[in-house]
Order: structure tokens, then C-alpha cells, then sequence
């Protein structure tokens, strides 16, 4: 017999009324036989059990009679079984358990069909034994819905859409803290407990990245490239990637986001200001391995470059998605050095590792400034020419 109405109180009147009261075996006959993955028991001793949100067949069984030694245990008068879930609170009372009682919450007679989004439900079990005595269990049900995981990326201007790939400036996304949270985790309560989450860049696993949400600046991300900045995540529950149903871990679709590098307050392009050499400007560099100006080019520090002054004094290039090739010749037009790989400076010496004497040189450059950026004509080879003074520095 199913009944809706304030059963509910009994529970507390039963507990006052009857002076003898106990507790079976901490309700390990709620977990005995289940595996460990099915059930987790809290602080207090409270244990919780975990099922799938479509097993509408989900069953707890209370404990049937038992001979031990000649005598009957759990013959019980009545079975009352107390569930509540916020505002919802239903009995499910058995006045004829001779074998055994059984809850079934989801079915469909059960005292309250509980709706989909009621998943976390507190049960108390009483059984009457023939001698008046209680047996009492309280006890948890935390129902799983498969994962059907995605990110979702915002910042503190927008959110952006599904399939939407952010296109930001390094230094727009640190400062507007680009954010990527994990959903369709398949979980409840709220907290998502008893989930577990890992995000991954380019398919590698971020160590210490196992929260619900990751802020990108706090990653190893890459600049200026973009098929490296690849995130997924993976989702574990009870009814995604667990070893008693035998699925696996559960992806999340990936999402990509480019950051380009940016300096200054608009996020300006990549630049690189060559001396002017009509007005007699020139590039001097010592390569006596003192730590200043032993190559030329310099390789770009950024955040010195960032500083308009600095560009000026050294002509550098202002980011490191710069690439470039270099020739050098002396007076009479003869090539004394050429790069062997992109972004390979002259250090001075001869492509026979010959140091060259002091004096004047003539250079061709041929550089892209960021291959990525198709804005400002950024991807778009460019040849400078001009001259560089090698000095000794002695």
C-alpha cells in the first residue's frame, strides 16, 4: 500500500514513542554486496548510493527474516521507508513485509514519482519488529545522468558561442581572465560532487587542472600558432566512464582559441622599424659575448620592446612571432653570411667561423612579421636593406 500523505511525521513520532531503537549494523546491509564504486559513505557515516537516472527499476531491498541460531531476526511488523528532497517529502509503507519490503523510488507506483531533476534524496528506513523494537537507516540516493559534456569559454566581456573560435590578444585575454567551464557534466547537486574533471591542451593532460573551470592564463598556453591551443576535458561519474557499467571516460568535444601576442593598450600588430638610412642611421652590434648586443639582429625582448623609446633606440622586431632570413655582404657586394634557419642571427663571424675585421656591412632582410595575421598585412614577406657596423668593442 503506497500513501502520500504526512507519513512523514511518523517518523519522528515512531522514533519518541518506542523506547527501543537501533540501528542495523550502521546500514551495511545497504552496501554489503554492491561494488565499491557504487556507493561512497560521508563523514558522519551516512552512506550514499549511487544509480543511473533512467533505471527506473532502481531497488533497495530491507533486510529479509533470518534464522540465526533458532531465532528470527528482521521479522518485521511494518516497513516504513521516508524519502525527502526539498520540498518533497513521501512514505512508501509496507504493512505486510513476511518477505522482506523493497523502495523503489523511481517507479511508477512508488508514494512519489520524483520529477528528472530531483536526483539527491534523503531516505529514512524504519522496520517494526515483532517485539516493538525499531531497526533505523538513514541513507542517501544520488542518481547519475550520462555526461554530455561541453565547454563553454567566457570572459568578463563576452561568451562565446558554440563552434565560435575566440580570436583575442594575449594581453586582453589575461587582463578580461578568459575563462573555460565544464557543462553537461551528467551530476547532482549542484556542487558535482562525486565528479571528476581533467582538462587537456593539444590532447596532453594539465597537471593540476581537475577543476570544474580553467582559467587559461594560469596554463602554459602558446602564442601565435593556432592549432596548438586545443582544450578538452574528460568527465567521470558514476554513469559516465565507470568500471560497473563498463564505459569509458567521457570526452568533451574540443574547443580552440588563438592568442596572438599583444603589447600596448590596444593590442597593436607586430612591428619593425627599420633605420633610415638616407638619414644616415645604422645598426651597430659587438659580438664580443659580453651579453649586449652580441647578435644582430637582437632577438625581440618583448616586454622591453613594448616601451616605443626601446623600439626606436634598437630597431628590434616587437613580437616573437617575427621570422626572418639574413644576408650579409661586405663593400664590394660579396655574401659572407646567410641564415641556415629562420630567425638564425650573425654573430659576426664568417659561414666558416672566421671573425670578421670592424667596420661597415650591408644586410637583406626578409621577414614575416606574424605568419598567423593576415591583418596589416602581417603574413606578408617583407626585404629590408641597409647597414650594420660591427664593432669589436674592444
Amino acid at each position: 500500500m503506497k500513501i502520500t500523505n504526512c507519513y512523514y511525521c511518523l517518523l519522528i513520532i515512531l522514533c519518541v514513542s518506542i523506547n527501543i531503537s537501533k540501528t542495523h549494523a550502521q546500514c551495511e546491509w545497504l552496501y554489503e554486496e554492491r561494488e565499491p564504486e557504487s556507493y561512497t559513505i560521508e563523514d558522519d557515516g551516512t552512506p550514499v548510493l549511487f544509480y543511473c537516472s533512467n533505471d527506473t527499476a532502481a531497488t533497495i531491498y530491507a533486510p529479509t527474516p533470518i534464522d540465526v541460531n533458532g531465532t528470527i531476526l528482521y521479522d518485521y511488523i511494518t516497513t516504513e521507508w521516508h524519502y525527502s528532497q526539498d520540498t518533497l517529502n513521501c512514505v512508501d509503507i509496507d504493512n505486510y513485509p513476511a518477505y522482506g519490503s523493497v523502495f523503489q523510488p523511481l517507479a511508477t507506483n512508488s508514494a512519489c514519482i520524483t520529477d528528472t531533476d530531483e536526483q539527491f534524496f534523503t531516505v529514512h528506513f524504519i522496520g517494526k519488529n515483532q517485539d516493538n523494537s525499531l531497526d533505523t537507516c538513514t541513507f542517501k540516493m544520488l542518481f547519475f545522468e550520462s555526461a554530455s559534456p561541453e565547454i563553454v569559454i567566457y570572459d568578463a566581456i563576452n561568451t562565446y558561442n558554440s563552434g565560435e573560435t575566440p580570436v583575442l590578444c594575449e594581453e586582453t585575454m589575461i587582463d578580461n581572465q578568459l575563462t573555460l567551464t565544464a557543462t553537461g557534466l551528467g551530476s547532482n547537486p549542484p556542487t558535482f560532487e562525486h565528479t571528476e574533471y581533467q582538462w587537456y591542451l593539444g590532447g596532453n593532460l594539465i597537471e593540476g587542472a581537475n577543476s570544474i573551470s580553467l582559467e587559461v592564463s594560469t596554463i602554459d598556453y602558446s602564442i601565435n600558432d593556432p592549432g596548438i591551443n586545443t582544450f578538452s576535458f574528460s568527465i567521470l561519474n558514476f554513469c559516465s566512464g565507470n568500471p560497473v557499467t563498463g564505459e569509458t571516460i567521457t570526452m568533451s568535444p574540443s574547443r580552440s582559441i588563438v592568442i596572438y601576442e599583444g603589447y600596448g593598450d590596444e593590442c597593436d600588430p607586430c612591428q619593425w622599424n627599420f633605420p633610415n638610412y638616407e638619414a644616415n642611421q645604422f645598426y651597430i652590434f659587438t659580438p664580443n659575448e659580453d651579453g649586449v648586443a652580441d647578435y644582430f639582429p637582437e632577438p625581440p625582448n618583448n616586454e622591453a620592446n613594448r616601451i616605443n623609446e626601446i623600439q626606436e633606440t634598437l630597431s628590434q622586431p616587437t613580437c616573437e612571432a617575427t621570422i626572418y632570413r639574413l644576408s650579409i655582404y661586405n663593400r664590394i657586394g660579396r655574401e659572407l653570411f646567410t641564415s641556415e634557419y629562420d630567425n638564425h642571427p650573425w654573430d659576426g663571424r664568417l659561414n666558416n667561423g672566421r671573425q670578421c675585421k670592424e667596420g661597415t656591412y650591408f644586410y637583406k632582410i626578409e621577414y614575416i612579421l606574424n605568419p598567423h595575421v593576415p591583418d596589416y598585412e602581417q603574413d606578408q614577406t617583407k626585404v629590408a636593406t641597409g647597414t650594420v657596423y660591427l664593432d669589436s668593442g674592444n
